[in-house]
């Protein structure tokens, strides 16, 4: 979610005056769930819907992009432990 909302502010800009992009937690039956969402304080203030739709619009395409699976933290650790092995195994014959 961190990394979506440092996409966003780089493709849409900062969000508007009063307004805060942040992580939204929702209670479920089954579970918290984690959504964006753009925040302000006034309530009386109009929904800036133009950034709205830039921003679902460029979440959309970054979800689109990025093969989840294919950077699971998981996956990634092992490619490090394997580096790390490497590394210290070249260290060792030299």
């Amino acid at each position: 979610m961190e990394l979506g909302i440092v996409y966003l502010r780089h493709v849409c800009g900062d969000p508007p005056p009063g307004c805060e992009i942040d992580i939204l937690w929702h209670e479920h039956e089954l579970g918290n769930y984690a959504t964006i969402g753009l925040l302000w304080g006034d309530p009386q203030t109009d929904v800036p819907w133009e950034y709205v739709n830039r921003c679902e619009t460029a979440l959309a395409a970054f979800h689109e992009a990025v093969s989840w699976s294919e950077i699971n933290p998981t996956t990634i650790q092992g490619l490090f432990e394997t580096d790390k092995t490497d590394k210290d195994e070249e260290g060792e014959s030299s």
